[in-house]
C-alpha cells in the first residue's frame, strides 16, 4: 500500500504530468481518465457517448438507438427510438 503510493507520488511532476492507474495527464494538453478524454479544455472533450468541441459542436449517441448534433445557435437535430426525428 504504501509503496504503491510512493510510486504513484513519484509518477507526479506538479500539476503538469500525472499518472495513475486509470489515469494520465499532461497538463493542459491531454488528460484521459477511463472513458473521459480531454484535449486542451475546454476546446474538446469527450465521453463513452457524448462529446464536445469548443462549446459551440456537440453530439451524443443513445444506447437505446439513434443520436443528437448541435452547432449552436445555428443547428440541431437528432433522432430517439421512441420520438423519431427532430
Amino acid at each position: 500500500m504504501l509503496g504503491e503510493a510512493v510510486l504513484l507520488a513519484a509518477l507526479q511532476i506538479g500539476p503538469f504530468f500525472e499518472r495513475g492507474n486509470d489515469f494520465f495527464a499532461l497538463r493542459p494538453v491531454y488528460s484521459r481518465q477511463e472513458e473521459t478524454t480531454d484535449v486542451l479544455w475546454p476546446l474538446y472533450s469527450s465521453h463513452r457517448d457524448w462529446w464536445r468541441f469548443c462549446f459551440l459542436f456537440s453530439g451524443q449517441d443513445y444506447p437505446e438507438g439513434g443520436g443528437q448534433f448541435s452547432f449552436l445557435p445555428f443547428w440541431y437535430n437528432g433522432s430517439y427510438p421512441e420520438r423519431g426525428d427532430y
